[in-house]
This record gives C-alpha cells, structure tokens and sequence, in this order.
C-alpha cells in the first residue's frame, strides 16, 4: 500500500461517479499522511504487535506455544507472580493450549494471562476447601476465649 495508488483509487472513484478526478493538494497531503501512518505501525495497538509475534508464520496461523521464560517475562511485566505464570503455563499446556468448552486452539496466549491475573487477582482460583478454611465459623469456646482476651485487654476482668 502506497499513496499513489490510493490517490489513483480516489481518482477512479470520483472519475465513476461523475466528479472531478482530481484530487486537492490538501486531500493529497492527507492520504499521504494517513498511508504512512499505517505503514509506519503508528496506529498499531500494542496487542496487535504482541499478536503478530505469537502467532508463527506457518500456513494454519496456529499459535506458538510459549516457553516458560516467555510466560514468566510477560506475567512480570503485567504484575502476576512467577507462580502464578507456572500454574497457567502447566494448566494450558495439560489441555493442548485449547480453550472454551468447543476447545478451539488458543489464538493469543499474552490475552489470556492478562485473563488469569484477572480471575486470580478476584480470588477466584481459591478451591473449596480452602475457602472453608478461611471463613470457617469460630467454635463456642473460641468465641469465649476472644471474648475473656478482648475483656482482659481492656481491663474490665
């Protein structure tokens, strides 16, 4: 994509429809401007760069599966602990690095880590179990010793 032939796109357009072909030094400066923009990756999300270094270049576009070094290295840079990038690493590469109960074939690998640091920033990884733990109710006698240590605590005992 160069500017010339979208000048040449715009002319033949006008020329079809029955304006003026020519186009203004201003509307030539313009696409100008916007073609080099574009070509000069100016208006590239950072997600899209992140993309096209994920996926190889083979004829299916699959996704290169990620070292453990590259998952660590992202999962810092967006705040996620190293253990945390091991679990989602371990948990992807157990399931063939598909996704969604139609298990499609991951397309971008840096999305669904910024994905896990989410859920596991909620606290939703947090089993059963261990929830139980930590919200166990007190029994009757822990609930008597906190009361008699805040009453001795406070003097009134």
């Amino acid at each position: 994509m160069n500017p010339k032939t979208i000048m040449a796109r715009a002319s033949r357009y006008l020329y079809e429809r029955g304006l003026d072909p020519e186009l203004s030094p201003q509307a030539q400066a313009v696409v100008t401007a916007i073609v080099e923009a574009i070509t000069s990756e100016l208006l590239v999300p950072q997600a899209n760069i992140r993309q096209r270094d994920a996926v190889q270049s083979t004829p299916t576009g699959r996704m290169k599966r990620p070292s453990t070094e590259e998952v660590r290295a992202h999962g810092v840079e967006i705040g996620l602990p190293a253990s945390e990038c091991d679990r989602f690493r371990d948990h992807f590469e157990s399931n063939g690095w598909l996704v969604g109960r139609a298990r499609t074939p991951m397309r971008l690998w840096t999305a669904a880590l910024a994905n896990w640091k989410r859920t596991w920033e909620s606290g939703a990884f947090q089993s059963d179990a261990l929830r139980a733990i930590m919200n166990k109710p007190k029994t009757i006698v822990e609930q008597q010793q906190e009361r008699t240590a805040a009453r001795i605590a406070s003097g009134s005992l």
